[in-house]
């Protein structure tokens, strides 16, 4: 009698090795993936149908959008509020018509007298808003001149005396931070002569004092 061999042991030895994988690595470092976003402070903004400032503001009028946006960006960062002045004759029509009929803003005070010694800017005799570049050669001149005799120490004295002055209640450090950055010799002279000149008009110097928080 013939044996023949079982099929689950020939089957046996044509079965293929195991083939092995090799295991990953373990990671020393988590790596976390996250979606940082800084919201951007809002901008306190009121509409005023007057062209006439509140106390302790400016009225800044229309067309320099360089210095409007750095009043706004200072308002934004210091919480100070923004009107929007508009001349539309009806006070409730429609948002579209009150930007059309948008003339300027009025921007806190000190936050003009600092963008206007920080940028080179002064408000003329009219209130608009002219670069230092602008003046005649002459005016230049002489304002040079009778800076140069001045010491830092001095301007930065007489700025401090000056700003108290108008401002009684802005605190030590607004005060040290608008002289710090504003009245550097370096800069454009006159820019105390400016600063008084941006701070007292509309008022501002004439026992309306803005508040300080």
């Amino acid at each position: 009698m013939t044996r023949i061999p079982c099929r689950s042991t020939a089957a046996r030895g044509i079965m293929r090795p195991r083939q092995t994988f090799p295991k990953a690595a373990v990671r020393k470092h988590k790596i976390i993936l996250e979606s940082i976003t800084q919201e951007k402070k809002k901008l306190r903004i009121a509409i005023s149908f007057e062209t006439k400032p509140p106390p302790g503001y400016t009225f800044i009028p229309a067309g320099n959008p360089e210095f409007t946006n750095g009043c706004k960006e200072l308002c934004r960062k210091d919480g100070y509020k923004v009107y929007t002045v508009s001349t539309t004759p009806h006070q409730r029509v429609h948002d579209l018509s009150q930007h059309v009929h948008r003339i300027g803003y009025h921007f806190p005070s000190v936050v003009v007298a600092s963008i206007c010694m920080e940028r080179g800017f002064f408000l003329s005799s009219s209130g608009r808003v002219v670069a230092y570049q602008n003046q005649r050669p002459d005016q230049i001149q002489g304002n040079k001149s009778a800076s140069s005799e001045q010491s830092q120490e001095t301007i930065n004295a007489e700025a401090r005396d000056a700003i108290k002055d108008l401002f009684p209640n802005i605190p030590t450090k607004d005060l040290n931070q608008i002289v710090k950055t504003a009245f550097k010799k370096v800069r454009q002279p006159s820019r105390l002569h400016s600063l008084l000149t941006v701070m007292s008009r509309e008022n501002v110097g004439l026992g309306q004092q803005p508040s300080f928080h």
